[in-house]
């Protein structure tokens, strides 16, 4: 990430590619070789949007923002590494499709 500590845009840049990064490539393959129940890149941005709903005690329905990705990107990164369980978090998934569609928008923001 860049050294300007999280203030601008390439850090935001940054982010987002973290999380595209994660969720399209880096868990889905692990999903395969792992046996996982989240295979798909739709499924695990969902699950680490709800898990940290869930955790932090946001209401249903908040749009995710930037510190959310950066969370989220932790959550995966954990995933990856096998200090978190996909199959428990996968039965705690409930975030629906409207806060889904809300953290695609925010990664299809153009950049400032």
């Amino acid at each position: 990430m860049s050294a300007d500590c999280g203030k601008g845009p390439d850090f935001e840049v940054s982010v987002r590619r973290a999380f595209t990064r994660l969720t399209t490539d880096d868990l889905p393959r692990a999903a395969a070789a792992r046996g996982w129940p989240v295979r798909t890149p739709d499924e695990f941005q969902r699950l680490l949007l709800d898990h940290l709903h869930e955790q932090s005690g946001m209401p249903r329905g908040t749009p995710p923002s930037l510190f959310d990705m950066i969370l989220a990107v932790e959550l995966g990164e954990r995933l990856m590494a096998g200090t978190l369980c996909c199959d428990r978090m996968s039965r705690k998934m409930r975030c629906g499709d409207r806060a889904l569609e809300r953290l695609k928008a925010l990664l299809a923001q153009p950049r400032q």
